[in-house]
């Protein structure tokens, strides 16, 4: 069955930015050469973002957690299931074109739900995964209903 879970992309967004800047920027200050380009730029961005900026985006998320909680126990939902990435992986070395390969798990990482990926098939030779996820809290239950999973795509 569908479910439409909340989502706060930018907050989300905000947040890492806020946190990557304040955990990493004095050593990437102090050996800018040890981290990748698109790092430094997440450490730029994350100064730019308030503490008052970063506390509004830790209480949406909060909010969003809340909502997505009250959906699945609505819809009485236990498990999530969809593709771990959106598009078949790039080749090993190369980076995702698109930005877009983290898209379905960074909702789950947000919602601060358990999830992982079991291979399930393969897309132009390469594998893919099916992500499952379960309301917080609710690990043992994931745990138990990916054993089950993985012994029917196994099977």
């Amino acid at each position: 069955m569908p479910i439409a879970l909340p989502w706060e992309r930018r907050a989300l967004g905000a947040l890492y930015a806020h946190e990557l800047a304040a955990d990493w920027g004095d050593r990437v200050e102090a050996e800018p050469d040890a981290f990748l380009a698109e790092v430094r730029a997440g450490i730029e961005a994350g100064r730019a973002v308030s503490p008052e900026q970063a506390a509004a985006a830790r209480d949406a998320l909060g909010r969003a957690r809340a909502a997505a909680r009250d959906a699945v126990t609505a819809a009485r939902v236990e498990l999530v299931a969809g593709p771990t990435t959106p598009i078949p992986p790039p080749p090993l070395g190369e980076p995702d074109p698109t930005r877009v390969a983290g898209r379905n798990t960074r909702v789950f990482n947000g919602l601060g739900w358990p999830s992982l990926s079991l291979p399930c098939g393969r897309a132009d030779g390469l594998p893919v995964g099916l992500m499952l996820s379960a309301p917080a809290g609710r690990d043992r239950e994931l745990l138990a209903a990916t054993l089950a999973v993985e012994a029917a795509v196994a099977g």
